[in-house]
């Protein structure tokens, strides 16, 4: 089976030319906020099949470390640098992410256009940080997790069914890192290096992570307040804290205090960049027009080779759903017993039929005669069904309803036709 996934993500798919993001990746980050399923084109017609697929994503490489809760303020970038009473702000919670390569990124902002470029190309991945508190006191150390995200071909497990793909798995470590990739810097000749600020490739996902998880809370330990006070100088997105402190409530975030603690985020949100990864390697391999793919006309042939490699073949496991019935042999000697059962019932109402004199059928001539049709009256009592023909003649005949009497005393017999109609609701009849 052939399948198709972006293995690098070409710049002019993700460079917004006028918001935060291109209109292609925020069509991909409103089908990641509404959880929508990922629709996908295969010729496979099965119920469910499973395999392997290799497309773009991140490597990661996490530590772990501490930081002394009363100096955490000096010693990690906090969020909330921008307070007025920052020196008494101990973050307790702080989920951020930064550019990061091999010079100084804040260089960028602060040099001439054609040494922007050159620091911009040396950008060749994400720092993502998380600092939270878990111990119930105002003291000790704080943990600190920090994780490097690079550009990488990945080989994900994958589903297909029912025209989309997913991923097997929920977490990024069942994911297989094949090797790192260099950050496609095919830009335009007008691009976006010439932006402020700088913007290069990985911006993209920095300013999705930005949108999504950055956040921060802090804990003030004025002795005027009288020790520890709620949290202030906070981002409006609550959504990872609150998934992540202890009791999970606002109520839990509102009211911090030293006693207040939190689990480690970094799973979450690595799934998460991992999910947002995968989602626009999709749908940059579904782009058939050349010039939304590549963000400009003239780049189309330079960079058409650098895409071949997209249209995959991969083996894959499927498996469909079939109704078999199995034979349970106590109950169908049961079942042919009662069927049987019901022959022999039968049979002591045909004792005697030799007696009568002539073969009988269940012709409706004959049981018509049995029961004295009026319209038979003429026909020899003891006539088999060719002789009734003979007799009556060829006559339209019908069972319904019939006035008995001309009274309205309704009856249901086999008359003529014309003076037979069909019986209504809630008629009834004589014998």
């Amino acid at each position: 089976m052939q399948l198709r996934l972006a293995q690098l993500i070409p710049p002019g798919f993700l460079w917004p030319k006028y918001l935060i993001f291109s209109d292609q990746f925020q069509d991909v980050v409103d089908q990641y906020t509404e959880r929508a399923d990922i629709r996908y084109k295969y010729s496979y017609r099965g119920e469910i099949c499973t395999t392997t697929i290799k497309g773009f994503g991140f490597g990661y490489d996490c530590s772990s470390s501490s930081i002394a809760f009363k100096t955490a303020n000096q010693t990690f970038q906090s969020e909330s640098n921008k307070l007025e009473s920052v020196e008494v702000a101990v973050p307790v919670f702080n989920v951020s992410t930064q550019l990061a390569g091999s010079q100084d990124v804040s260089l960028l902002l602060h040099s001439p256009l054609n040494a922007s470029e050159k620091l911009a190309r040396s950008i060749d991945r994400i720092k993502i940080s998380s600092l939270f508190k878990t111990k119930p006191e105002c003291g000790g150390d704080l943990s600190l997790t920090t994780c490097t995200l690079t550009p990488a071909l990945i080989e994900y497990r994958v589903v297909l069914r029912n025209g989309t793909i997913e991923l097997q798995y929920p977490h990024w470590q069942h994911d297989t890192f094949l090797y790192n990739t260099t950050p496609w810097n095919n830009l335009t000749t007008s691009g976006p290096f010439d932006k402020e600020p700088i913007w290069v490739p990985l911006s993209n996902w920095v300013n999705f992570f930005q949108s999504q998880f950055n956040v921060e809370l802090d804990m003030y330990l004025s002795d005027l307040a009288g020790g520890p006070g709620p949290a202030e100088g906070t981002t409006g997105l609550y959504t990872v804290a609150r998934k992540h402190v202890a009791g999970g409530t606002a109520d839990a975030i509102n009211s911090l205090n030293c006693s207040t603690t939190f689990r480690d985020p970094t799973q979450h949100v690595l799934d998460r960049m991992r999910e947002i990864a995968f989602r626009t390697a999709v749908a940059a391999a579904s782009v058939t027009d050349m010039t939304v793919l590549f963000g400009n006309s003239s780049l189309v042939d330079s960079s058409l080779p650098l895409i071949q490699n997209w249209t995959q073949t991969v083996e894959y496991s499927a498996r469909e759903t079939r109704t078999v019935y199995s034979i349970s042999y106590p109950h169908l000697f049961c079942a042919v017993a009662v069927s049987l059962l019901g022959v022999v019932a039968v049979i002591p109402l045909y004792d005697g039929w030799w007696e009568l004199g002539r073969p009988i059928s269940f012709n409706p001539l004959e049981i018509a005669k049995a029961f004295d049709a009026p319209i038979l009256e003429r026909v020899d009592g003891n006539a088999v069904k060719e002789r009734i023909v003979e007799q009556s003649g060829l006559e339209r005949v019908r069972y319904g309803v019939v006035d008995g009497d001309g009274g309205g005393r309704l009856r249901l017999k086999m008359f003529e036709e014309r003076l037979v109609r069909r019986p209504e609701y809630g008629e009834t009849f004589l014998g």
